[in-house]
């Protein structure tokens, strides 16, 4: 109990995703395992803050098993025939720190199916990891990469309002990198894309 004590929430994800023996579960694939669960406790999260009417049908625990089991098996046999194993694949690429004197700036958004009534949200850390700020709000109505521009928009705001000008900005949704990235016109995003593009300027 001591170890856990000792270590912070960081610490101990790192360790269940990259060095799972030195806690000794004993468990095979227990950071891919590890994984799973990390997602299936923020999708259920996020039904159960944006939809009224969600019911826990399955235990999170047995559901993201049978998750682990189904993509094994299908990665297993897609791969039998001279391929690696899934314990061989690498894990998705981890959060990483800016340069020495820049801040990092990750974005997210959550949209309800259905209604479209979405959230967004986003967190400001500093060269060592260090959380510096985060905000989220709820902003109605909207398409999933409205709401991903709205995340960006928000962020960029608050950073520069913090005096955060040595900024690297992340976002998950590759629709939006594409079009900040490229700044070509695109008459369904282009007032909130040229009002991000000028924040940039």
């Amino acid at each position: 109990m001591q170890f856990f004590k000792s270590l912070s929430l960081k610490s101990w994800m790192l360790m269940c995703l990259r060095q799972p023996e030195q806690l000794a579960i004993g468990m095979d694939r227990w950071s891919v395992l590890f994984s799973i669960i990390c997602w299936k406790l923020w999708t259920r999260r996020n039904m159960i803050l944006f939809d009224a009417d969600y019911v826990e049908k399955e235990d999170l625990l047995i559901a993201s098993e049978r998750y682990m089991a189904e993509l094994g098996r299908g990665v297993d046999g897609q791969y039998a025939a001279g391929g690696r194993a899934l314990s061989q694949y690498p894990l998705p690429t981890l959060w990483t720190c800016p340069d020495e004197g820049w801040f990092k700036l990750n974005v997210d958004a959550a949209v309800q199916p259905g209604v479209e009534v979405a959230a967004i949200g986003g967190v400001i850390r500093s060269s060592a990891g260090v959380w510096v700020f985060g905000f989220a709000r709820n902003i109605g109505r909207c398409s999933v990469v409205n709401a991903e521009l709205w995340a960006v928009h928000d962020g960029l705001i608050h950073a520069w309002r913090l005096g955060f000008r040595s900024l690297v900005l992340e976002s998950d949704n590759m629709e939006v990198v594409k079009l900040l990235q490229s700044r070509t016109k695109c008459t369904r995003w282009s007032t909130l894309a040229v009002a991000i593009w000028r924040l940039l300027e």
